[in-house]
């Protein structure tokens, strides 16, 4: 018997109700058929369209998708079928954009989960979870970081090896290999810029790699400053879940700036490869076009050194996000601890609402304490990395000239091309990234002042006045980032970069366009390397 319930039919009102009842009861007893054992006439009697639609209003989905566990699974399972056979095309415009809000909470909600499991965080023991992963990513591409990260004997035997063998094959041999190529066409710009985007690339990367690993005791004793603050420090709920939504951030941030990145090197793969040219032909292919440029033995065979070539570029664009990461990592955990240390003031205020007696100036001294860890932090992680971050720039200014002007002389529908855009894109992310949260590390410490001044300070004693003083004293100079002392990492920083070397992307292509690729005398070329280069010295004046 079939009936109709509102303006929709039984059929179709079942399947949103058995939905709905999977979110709502979680009950799963499934029949062979997989339908879910629910109390459907009850539902049914008790809910019509619009009082479903009423339901859903006033229990929004991200309120009770978080009771679910393994369920959750099904649940997205019967909405997304619901959607993808276009049973919910006849409902309501409200109950359908309804469920599919659903499919959208409950899917953020699966990959949130996902991310706060695999390793997870607990400010209270002084765990660091995004930090970890960054470490793993670092083992994984090859960069030795063990001092870091704690792992059984044998498996430090394994990762030692591995990391070894890496490090010679990767990170020095196939550099080395790119060099080579470089000197052997050092009179044809066109091949010139081919090479030296990606040879550069590598150069900064290993001297990033080379600092991180010269320092990484220093490293260590900056984690432990930041697990202690987290030890000591963190106390309120409001606190923990602070460092917990940042957690969450940085391990998503990491997760798409390495797909970003890994993509572009499949894309390269893919095209040497499976490209028409590297079937009909290799030797014109192969460690002869971006972004291979490299001079392979001879001995060595065809298909290997194509393997080699595609997989070491990968490898070390890994190598180079984990390492890049780890200091954007750090500046976030500080950006973090400073949210923190606002939010310590506002409990300082709430106190004193509630009358309640705890020793006011007891903690003041603790949120003084915690800055001046803070600030410790700042500069241990200035010295650090800042000048590995002033080659980085210097190098990705040479490289937004080269890429940009290889943009204009290759076809638009090359494959270089196409590669040679990826590539850009990934350069420009890894500036933003540096950029942008340095500068959010400095606009947050430039709240503490108004945060602490906002604290109720007239309501309390003396002593306690003179020690707020002192810290408001302290905490007027923010915290900077810089690039060797001679450029803040700020977002218009990041602007005045994009501006001047778009400018000089035009001087090349207005000097050396396509008809005058051929060859050039070294010194031209040189003088070309400093105008491209010639943009750092414009913004750091």
């Amino acid at each position: 018997m079939s009936f109709r319930l509102g303006n929709v039919s039984f059929n179709l009102t079942r399947k949103i109700i058995v939905a709905y009842g999977l979110i709502e009861t979680h009950l799963f007893k499934y029949h062979e058929s997989n339908i879910p054992k629910i109390c459907l006439n009850d539902l049914i009697r008790a809910i019509t369209i619009h009082e479903m639609d009423y339901k859903f209003k006033k229990l929004e989905p991200h309120n009770y998708i978080k009771n679910g566990s393994d369920e959750l699974n099904h649940i997205i399972v019967w909405l997304m079928k619901a959607y993808s056979d276009n049973i919910l095309n006849s409902v309501e415009t409200g109950l359908k954009d309804k469920c599919l809000e659903m499919i959208l909470v409950a899917t953020m909600w699966k990959i949130k989960q996902s991310l706060m499991n695999h390793f997870p965080s607990d400010p209270r023991k002084g765990q660091i979870g995004s930090i970890e992963l960054n470490l793993w990513l670092a083992q994984m591409s090859g960069v030795s970081v063990m001092r870091l990260r704690q792992n059984s004997s044998d498996i430090n035997i394994f990762i030692f090896l591995y990391t070894a063998l890496i490090t010679i094959l990767v990170t020095f041999v196939y550099t080395a290999c790119e060099f080579y190529d470089l000197a052997l066409n050092w009179y044809d710009l066109n091949i010139l810029t081919q090479n030296s985007c990606i040879s550069l690339t590598h150069l900064a990367g290993l001297a990033k790699i080379i600092n991180a690993l010269y320092k990484l005791k220093d490293i260590q004793k900056v984690l432990d400053k930041l697990k202690y603050g987290l030890r000591t420090y963190t106390i309120s709920k409001e606190q923990r879940q602070t460092f917990l939504d940042g957690e969450l951030e940085n391990k998503l941030l990491l997760s798409v700036y390495v797909a970003i990145v890994a993509t572009t090197g499949l894309l390269g793969m893919f095209v040497l490869f499976l490209s028409i040219q590297v079937l009909l032909h290799p030797v014109k292919m192969a460690g002869k076009t971006f972004p291979y440029r490299a001079v392979v033995p001879s001995w060595v065979p065809f298909p290997l050194q194509l393997l080699y070539m595609s997989l070491s570029v990968l490898i070390f664009a890994m190598q180079i996000v984990a390492i890049d990461y780890l200091n954007i990592n750090l500046l976030n955990q500080l950006r973090y601890q400073l949210n923190i240390l606002n939010l310590a003031f506002d409990k300082l205020s709430f106190e004193k609402e509630q009358k309640n007696p705890a020793p006011h100036s007891r903690r003041l001294n603790a949120i003084i304490e915690h800055h001046c860890l803070l600030k410790e932090v700042c500069q241990d992680i200035e010295s650090i990395f800042s000048v590995s971050i002033l080659l980085q720039f210097f190098t990705s200014l040479i490289i937004f000239a080269m890429t940009g002007f290889q943009a204009t002389v290759q076809s638009d529908a090359s494959n270089e091309a196409i590669l040679i855009y990826f590539y850009c894109g990934c350069i420009c992310c890894e500036l933003f990234l540096y950029c942008c949260f340095g500068n959010a590390v400095t606009e947050q410490s430039k709240t503490l002042p108004i945060r602490s001044f906002n604290s109720s300070w007239y309501d309390y004693d003396g002593p306690y006045r003179k020690s707020l003083l002192v810290f408001l004293t302290n905490a007027q100079q923010p915290f900077v980032f810089t690039a060797g002392r001679f450029m803040d990492l700020s977002l218009p920083s990041f602007l005045g970069i994009l501006s001047k070397s778009y400018s000089y992307i035009a001087l090349l292509r207005q000097l050396y366009g396509p008809l005058n690729l051929g060859a050039q005398a070294p010194g031209t070329v040189v003088f070309m390397y400093f105008l491209a280069a010639f943009p750092l010295s414009s913004i750091m004046s």
